[in-house]
């Protein structure tokens, strides 16, 4: 281990970083700054002009060298509405000089926008800005030097501000005081926040300064939030590596962000204060210091980090809960339900969310891999292979080929061929139990099984789990079968019968689901290639029309939607998914004839869900099914007031995973949700009637704690 850290620390100084030594004035009420910036190159062409990007309005000028030359040569626009326009600059230097000085100011305010993309999670956006309310800039506002020499990008920092508010700041790095800033390591970015806040602070054992930067005092919410970010870096430091920085810092923006960033995250208000962030997003931001703020992402390859963030931070906290089983089967639903031959890419070219198709494949198809690589290695050899990744690669970018190398050394396996299928390549396996029956032996019975994959794509080479039960057992015996071929047939032998059959019970293979293994959910009807909204007469024809348009922004591109009278339907195509907007709806018996065993029916004045009865007044109500003739996904919707139509529209992105939701009053907060419960699925046979399968070995977490 010790070999490990020596080799990754000779790695990171031996990296070329240019070092910006920076004095920044701040003014809030005015919108500006001024920077006098002495900047010395990591690696230098003398036979080339240096060449860098700022933002527009800020007119630099070169203190020294002297005989240095600078010269405006274009500039270009950063967003589709042109509101952040980037000049681009040649500065000539003498052959055998690096350092230089610029010096520059000028107003940096870009407006905060609400999203208008569902998938962007509620937050606002702003390239940045400089405002009484604070200051937020990045890399991403342009407002320091950024080099069009890729090597030069990486940075290192000394940063003194100055502001005439009584304005606190915060950086990457070590923090020397309110306003000054000292980053030894190599970073992609330099970021600089502000605002009148209130600092808490804390000690960590392992000597990790944490701090809640606050913009109204919460002494409750700062002791909430830094006692369990030093339980996430105990956790992670364990898992894979000893935390890379000085620092962990809670900074509360003044609009709604969620971003995770190099030994601190930016929440906006009204998230850092949702009760269930702290143990969800809370955590998946802390972990990104080691996954992508220390070991960078090589994009022109592939974004992986957000896959084993994922794993290791979502999937993990499912999985202390004990519902890593429930937590991987939405995964793979979202990937069934949203992703198609036609949006489908594999996962090297992914680079950020922006859909429900990208973060299927970006998000959840990665993080199955991760959890494949998990199951075919060990939990040892897991954690073992991801330590010697992030002891290797700290401050360096870098793909999928570096984490195939490290679980290689710490498993002695080649993984060429997992690698190659499950990262180069598009696609998941759609599986069929074609055949699965019993026959008395002389010695006992044999069960003879055929196992078919579907799906239009060529043949995955993988593991299969089954687990099998047999008469008179109360647990199931678990094992894998190989399967390289479109079809597997395998038999085994036992001395008692086999009554149940299960392929992949705990949803650990990366797969298209059956349709049967999983309840009807809104991620079905927010995936289909056809959608019919039916509307009502009854109904109010413009909170109708403000439903539809919301959510029709969520549905898939490709995927078409029409608009539909009740009185009109007659018939509609099979595989549809079906909105019926109003209790009044005609649709509605079509609807409760789906649902009848299920607890739930919806009736003139309360609507009964899964058993639990709540009156129409004051409540809204999302319930979805399956048409028991067209196998159609049917979503019934009643919302309490006309302008409750638009919220609810709103919130369904985020509840894709659910079957039933309540909400009530005028906010539309959640008082019921869940899925329905399955009584069978085709990827389980009863080889008995009346046969029940066996209980499942219980399985650790990555960490146990």
């Amino acid at each position: 281990m010790k070999a490990l850290i020596l080799f990754s620390l000779l790695i990171s100084t031996a990296m070329a970083a240019t070092n910006h030594n920076m004095k920044v004035e701040i003014a809030p009420e005015a919108h500006t700054l001024t920077v006098i910036d002495q900047m010395t190159l990591g690696s230098r062409d003398c036979s080339a002009p240096v060449k860098f990007n700022l933002h527009e309005g800020l007119n630099p000028l070169v203190v020294s060298p002297a005989e240095a030359g600078l010269k405006l040569i274009s500039k270009t626009y950063e967003d589709n509405d042109q509101e952040l326009g980037v000049e681009h600059y040649e500065l000539m230097l003498p052959c055998d000089q690096k350092q230089f000085t610029l010096s520059y100011a000028g107003t940096i305010f870009h407006k905060v926008k609400d999203p208008t993309d569902p998938y962007s999670r509620g937050t606002s956006d702003s390239p940045g800005l400089i405002s009484e309310e604070g200051v937020v800039l990045s890399s991403a506002t342009f407002w320091y030097p950024q080099f069009e020499k890729a090597s030069d990008n990486f940075v290192t920092f000394n940063m003194d501000v100055t502001n005439n508010k009584n304005f606190r700041f915060m950086s990457t790095g070590e923090k020397l005081s309110d306003t000054s800033f000292s980053e030894t390591t190599p970073q992609e970015d330099i970021y600089l926040i502000g605002a009148a806040f209130s600092v808490y602070e804390k000690a960590t054992n392992h000597g990790v300064a944490l701090s809640a930067y606050l913009r109204t005092p919460d002494q409750e919410m700062a002791n909430k939030y830094l006692g369990v970010t030093e339980s996430y870096l105990n956790r992670y430091s364990a898992l894979v590596g000893p935390y890379p920085y000085k620092k962990f810092d809670l900074v509360e923006n003044f609009w709604d962000t969620g971003f995770g960033m190099p030994s601190f995250t930016l929440l906006g208000s009204n998230i850092i204060r949702l009760p269930f962030i702290i143990n969800t997003s809370y955590p998946h931001e802390v972990l990104h210091d080691w996954w992508g703020n220390s070991v960078y992402v090589d994009y022109t390859r592939g974004n992986w980090c957000e896959g084993i963030t994922a794993y290791m931070a979502d999937h993990l906290m499912s999985e202390l809960n004990g519902a890593g089983d429930s937590y991987r089967r939405d995964t793979l639903q979202k990937f069934t339900d949203f992703v198609t031959e036609r949006n489908d890419f594999p996962l090297t070219k992914f680079l950020n969310r922006y859909n429900a198709p990208t973060e299927a494949v970006g998000y959840g198809k990665a993080l199955m891999f991760f959890h494949m690589m998990r199951m075919k290695l060990g939990d040892a050899a897991f954690k073992k292979g991801f330590t010697h990744f992030y002891l290797n690669n700290k401050f360096k970018k870098v793909s999928y080929s570096e984490i195939q190398k490290s679980l290689e050394v710490a498993s002695g396996k080649n993984l060429d061929e997992d690698f190659s299928q499950w990262t180069k390549r598009t696609g998941a396996p759609t599986l069929k139990i074609a055949e699965a029956a019993v026959t008395a032996t002389q010695s006992g019975y044999h069960l003879h099984v055929r196992l078919n994959q579907i799906q239009t794509e060529n043949v995955f080479a993988t593991n299969i789990p089954v687990a099998i039960t047999l008469e008179g057992e109360t647990q199931a015996i678990q094992s894998e079968v190989e399967m390289k071929d479109r079809e597997l047939v395998f038999d085994l032998d036992f001395s008692k019968r086999p009554v149940f059959l299960q392929v992949d019970p705990e949803f650990d293979l990366m797969r298209r689901l059956a349709k049967d293994e999983v309840p009807a959910v809104l991620t079905m009807a927010l995936g289909a290639s056809k959608t019919y909204f039916v509307i009502s007469e009854k109904n109010s024809p413009e909170a109708q029309k403000k439903f539809i348009d919301i959510l029709s922004q969520a549905l898939p591109k490709e995927g078409s939607f029409e608009v539909i009278s009740d009185s009109a339907v007659t018939s509609l195509p099979a595989g549809s998914s079906v909105w019926i907007l109003g209790k009044e709806n005609m649709l509605v018996s079509a609807f409760n004839d789906s649902v009848k065993d299920k607890g739930t029916l919806v009736g003139a004045n309360d609507i009964q869900v899964s058993g639990q009865t709540s009156p129409v007044s004051n409540n809204s109500f999302t319930l979805v099914s399956r048409d028991l003739k067209t196998q159609n996904v049917m979503v019934f919707v009643s919302a309490n007031e006309s302008n409750s139509y638009e919220i609810l529209a709103n919130k369904l992105i985020h509840y894709g995973k659910y079957s039933y939701l309540v909400f009530t009053g005028e906010t539309l907060t959640n008082k019921q949700k869940g899925v329905w419960k399955l009584n069978s699925s085709s990827m389980s046979v009863a080889l008995k009637d009346g046969a029940r399968p066996g209980t499942l070995k219980s399985r650790g977490a990555l960490v146990n704690e």
